[in-house]
């Protein structure tokens, strides 16, 4: 299931992700598509969550690193920025972003039941999107 669940979201991810432009524009989107995808998903996504505490050690791991692979997906997105002179982060900073990045997709799922009585989806996403770029020092 993990790895079905993981494949879904990734490769639907990828695909969104795929679709954008370069840079900021790229990372925007990044946010964007993971949020969607999180609605998309949010079924599969709470379920393997919730089974996990019930999961070996080496199951748990296993899972755990999945998820670590698409939180480095999104690293790498920030560190593109990053090289390309759009952002200005340190390695730590850009690896806190990504983790809350991450967070706020998962936030959108596992909050989901308290969340749609003030916002929409598209509300939310705004939202937290104009709250990452808060917190990004840019060049521009």
């Amino acid at each position: 299931m993990c790895d079905a669940v993981h494949d879904g979201v990734k490769g639907r991810f990828n695909e969104l992700l795929e679709e954008s432009s370069p840079g900021i524009e790229r990372f925007k989107h990044l946010i964007r598509s993971l949020i969607q995808v999180m609605d998309e998903m949010q079924d599969e996504v709470l379920v393997m969550y919730q089974e996990s505490k019930s999961l070996p050690k080496d199951a748990l791991t296993y899972v755990l690193d999945r998820d670590r692979s698409m939180t480095d997906d999104i690293r790498n997105v920030i560190v593109d920025c990053r090289e390309r002179g759009e952002i200005i982060a340190s390695d730590q900073e850009i690896q806190l972003l990504s983790e809350n990045i991450m967070t706020k997709g998962y936030m959108w799922t596992f909050r989901r039941w308290a969340l749609r009585k003030n916002f929409s989806l598209e509300e939310y996403t705004e939202l937290q999107l104009q709250d990452v770029m808060r917190s990004i020092r840019t060049h521009q």
